[in-house]
């Protein structure tokens, strides 16, 4: 046999092995996308008659979870002891003023609602900002003169776990009774990247109502997953195995994938929910809660995050993004002086293994915010209505999703 049909015979068979491969790994795919529809919507469906291992979580089926009423978690696991609150209404609970308040809005009080993640619910520490500020703004003269000498309250509507995407939805179904006169979203930046977030025990009117929930859910997951990546699934679940591989398609990448599979989707979905909860309250500030790779390096790239490399770039496509839209992202970090050496800086964290600010760092950041509210009084914006009359192009859009 000639080397010329010696070559063409070798290619043949790596094609016909190549072609036999590639219809069993789309068979295997295919048999793996209705395994593992079945069994998220089986497991889904046992979380929604359990308990869920949220201590705190209450099922909300607009606002994805909310906090349980008049609860006290202690927390002596993990790398700290702390302790939190919950109030009469489920929120985070002041612990520097521990009176009562209705939902309904008092004629003579000023309310600011807070929507973040840990960094602004503060249950990862002992000291919440959201108390001490608070307190500073009613101790400041200046602060009571813009509010008409009223009371100022401020709601902490910070849930653990959620990205900014969430957020207006926690407006449109629990913040809005409370008719806040202000809001303040504090964005820690890989809050951009998280998607909506569903805690506790499921509760619906019908079985019918609860199963499609699930199982929309469940689609929306499936669909997130690499099904048309070139990563051998067929190989890795057979011969792989040997060697240390695992499937990329299986249910804990469905549940994990919680997140945006690339930036501009996070982007997106994260401007989309600002400008809507702007549509729902006009007097937004938006502020840039720093971590502390952040304080460390002041340029966004790979020098920063060198082991979340998802994050490389990702605030500065949130800053312009946010920014075409018409939406300013307060960075306070560049506006404060910071502490003179990177020692005193980790200090303001309780790292090495908690990434969430200490209660030193809490105080700290506490102050940047009550000193921008002055300068923010003193503006246009602060004297605008909370709420506006409409809103158009990109914003209905977004309103829309929260119909």
């Amino acid at each position: 046999m000639g080397k010329k049909a010696f070559l063409q015979n070798a290619l043949l068979v790596i094609f016909s092995v190549g072609l036999c491969y590639s219809v069993l790994e789309i068979g295997f795919r295919y048999f793996l996308y209705h395994q593992i529809s079945r069994t998220l919507v089986g497991s889904l469906y046992q979380t929604a008659r359990e308990s869920a291992d949220h201590p705190v979580a209450e099922f909300d089926p607009g606002a994805g979870y909310r906090y349980a009423p008049n609860k006290t978690w202690v927390n002596t696991g993990g790398y700290q002891t702390n302790s939190w609150r919950t109030n009469e209404h489920g929120l985070i609970a002041n612990d520097i003023d521990r009176s009562n308040y209705p939902v309904e809005k008092p004629a003579d009080e000023f309310r600011i609602a807070l929507f973040g993640d840990s960094f602004t619910a503060s249950n990862a520490v002992y000291l919440r900002w959201a108390d001490l500020l608070q307190d500073y703004l009613n101790r400041s003269p200046d602060w009571h003169s813009f509010t008409g000498h009223k009371f100022t309250r401020v709601l902490n509507f910070g849930m653990d776990g959620t990205g900014v995407g969430q957020w207006a939805a926690v407006y449109r179904f629990l913040a809005h009774r409370f008719s806040p006169d202000m809001v303040i979203v504090n964005v820690f930046i890989d809050d951009v990247m998280r998607q909506f977030v569903y805690r506790g025990r499921m509760s619906f009117a019908s079985e019918s109502e609860m199963r499609a929930f699930i199982e929309e859910n469940v689609r929306e997951a499936i669909a997130r997953m690499p099904w048309l990546g070139v990563y051998p699934e067929l190989f890795a679940a057979t011969i792989g195995r040997v060697i240390g591989m695992s499937r990329r398609l299986a249910p804990t990448t469905a549940i994990a994938s919680q997140r945006f599979a690339t930036q501009e989707e996070g982007v997106t979905a994260s401007v989309g929910s600002l400008k809507a909860l702007q549509c729902l309250n006009a007097r937004m500030i938006v502020l840039h809660n720093p971590a502390l790779e952040e304080l460390l390096n002041p340029v966004d790239n790979k020098g920063r995050w060198p082991s979340t490399p998802g994050l490389v770039g990702l605030q500065t496509k949130f800053q312009r993004a946010a920014a075409a839209a018409g939406i300013e992202v307060v960075e306070l970090a560049k506006r404060n002086l910071l502490p003179s050496s990177p020692v005193q800086i980790a200090q303001l964290y309780n790292g090495p293994l908690d990434t969430h600010m200490s209660d030193y760092g809490v105080v700290i950041y506490a102050g940047w915010i009550f000193k921008h509210l002055l300068e923010w009084s003193r503006t246009t914006a602060a004297h605008m209505p909370a709420v506006p009359v409409g809103c158009s192009g990109a914003a209905a859009g977004a309103m829309r999703m929260l119909a």
